[in-house]
């Protein structure tokens, strides 16, 4: 099942990370100075993750793809993983717009999968 879940830092700073069904990382939102807010831009993301105008397809000085997710105020809310292929991230996005509003989210809760650094 897809999955939102919220992280906080050693700096005590929070994030939330979006998963597919199978575990894979799609989105890691940038990061907010508390927990309400990073769960609030959780709904920001239920939001805008079905709009493809949100999102703006980039690529790093090395080559590499990946995407960033917009707010409706044109405001980063999340970035990707990086991509090979153009069409491996289109697919990322696809997800993304697929799972992004349906994935369950507790709020109660932190923490989640591990994430690679």
């Amino acid at each position: 099942m897809p999955s939102y879940h919220l992280y906080s830092t050693i700096r005590g700073r929070f994030f939330f990370a979006l998963f597919s069904p199978s575990g894979q990382r799609l989105l890691q939102s940038v990061m907010y100075r508390s927990r309400d807010t990073a769960a609030a831009a959780v709904d920001d993301c239920r939001q805008c993750s079905p709009i493809d105008d949100r999102y703006q397809r980039l690529e790093t000085a090395r080559g590499w793809l990946y995407f960033d997710l917009q707010t409706l105020a044109d405001s980063l809310l999340a970035s990707s993983e990086t991509y090979l292929t153009e069409a491996h991230r289109e697919d990322g996005i696809f997800q993304c717009r697929r799972y992004g509003p349906v994935a369950r989210f507790d709020r109660d809760s932190a923490g989640g999968p591990p994430l690679r650094t």
